[in-house]
């Protein structure tokens, strides 16, 4: 039936037509009828079907015939779930004004502190008023629920807030342009750590198996990739030593001299305690908001099951902060430096900022500044 059909379209198509100049004893030239041929791929006779001397002319005329464009079809509908960011319309009135709206209305519904400043209750007294209260809106739902991956950015730009953990960024920035500057430098990373995974397996300090002890790469974290600042800083720690060999090893060849200067200075931070604390505290917060992060990004979730991961993310944080600073600076802080030879400062002592100068900084102790201000005080602006 099929073949049939074909057929009888071929020969509604194809017209032939006689020249002048051809010989009444040759078969007709067909040429084609543009209007009867069928626009819808889908029911196409394929172009082989033809004559092999019609299909260019059946082929030419199908390009200048254009792409279809189907009108009035009737396509099946389904449910789709997922975090749309906006709606078709985001009035007040609207039945569907999108999840960021959406999501804001709930908070709002439920925490009267958020009700207060925003959506029709935001601060409208200027422009730049105006302009303040859009943007903490959407830093604040971002804190909650993203499926772009700015979350863990946001919790980024937040702890950049507080002036140690900028300067731990900055630090971050310039050991990458050091280190990542060339293919050499990383062929040397490569390298040292594989020198050194093959001494730790023979000294039986690491195991061997498949997934263990890959090879790792430092990047430059990406402004928009999942996870990526979680994973350069775990690699930075993970690889600590490899860089601090690696960075020794440059600020003492000859052909680096130009470079000596931030060669020099860079291995003076890495082996700070101030780097090596916020590293640490910087992780552990990355790790949270990772996990969230990667959870979120799954297509079968909704606003109540993220709430319920934010939740789960805020709870952590705020054992983190009342129960947690024995454990993060004993096991975590202090193994790490006891392991690497880095001094540990007596908590009693006057803090002194490493590098900068301590005129910017208020008169306190080292316990002070690492536990109230740094510790707590990120994770309150987290939070």
């Amino acid at each position: 039936m099929a073949e049939e059909q074909s057929q009888e379209q071929l020969h509604h198509i194809l017209i032939p037509v006689v020249t002048e100049e051809r010989h009444q004893e040759q078969e007709p030239s067909p040429i084609c009828d543009v209007d009867r041929l069928e626009h819808d791929p889908g029911l196409r006779v394929p172009i082989a079907s033809y004559n092999v001397n019609d299909q260019n002319a059946i082929r030419r005329e199908y390009i200048l015939k254009g792409p279809c464009q189907p009108y009035a079809h009737d396509y099946p509908t389904r449910n789709i779930y997922g975090l749309p960011c906006c709606g078709h319309d985001e009035s007040e009135e609207s039945s569907n004004k999108g999840n960021f709206l959406e999501l804001l209305d709930w908070l709002a519904g439920n925490n009267e502190e958020v009700n207060k400043v925003v959506l029709k209750n935001a601060p409208r007294n200027s422009d730049e008023s105006s302009d303040i209260s859009h943007k903490e809106q959407l830093a604040l739902c971002l804190h909650y629920v993203d499926k772009l991956g700015r979350l863990q950015l946001i919790f980024v730009v937040v702890a950049k807030g507080n002036v140690g953990c900028a300067t731990f960024f900055g630090q971050v920035s310039r050991l990458l342009n050091i280190i990542g500057v060339s293919c050499k430098r990383h062929d040397m990373l490569r390298d040292v750590r594989a020198q050194k995974l093959k001494t730790a397996l023979e000294l039986g300090e690491i195991d061997s198996g498949s997934g263990l002890n890959q090879e790792m790469v430092i990047t430059r974290p990406g402004d928009t990739r999942w996870g990526s600042y979680y994973k350069t800083i775990l690699h930075i720690i993970d690889m600590y030593s490899t860089i601090r060999e690696v960075l020794i090893t440059l600020g003492k060849d000859p052909k680096q001299r130009n470079n000596w200067p931030n060669i020099h200075a860079m291995v003076d931070v890495l082996e700070s305690f101030e780097f090596v604390f916020n590293a640490h505290l910087i992780l552990i917060i990355l790790g949270y908001t990772n996990e969230l992060s990667q959870s979120l990004q799954k297509r079968d979730q909704d606003i109540v099951n993220a709430m319920s991961l934010v939740t789960l993310a805020k709870g952590r944080l705020q054992q983190m902060r009342s129960h947690g600073w024995e454990e993060f600076f004993e096991e975590k802080v202090k193994l790490f430096c006891i392991k690497h030879g880095i001094d540990i400062p007596a908590l009693d002592g006057r803090y002194v900022p490493h590098a900068r100068s301590p005129r910017f900084y208020p008169v306190q102790t080292i316990d002070d500044h690492y536990r109230r201000e740094v510790y707590i005080g990120v994770i309150d602006q987290i939070r």
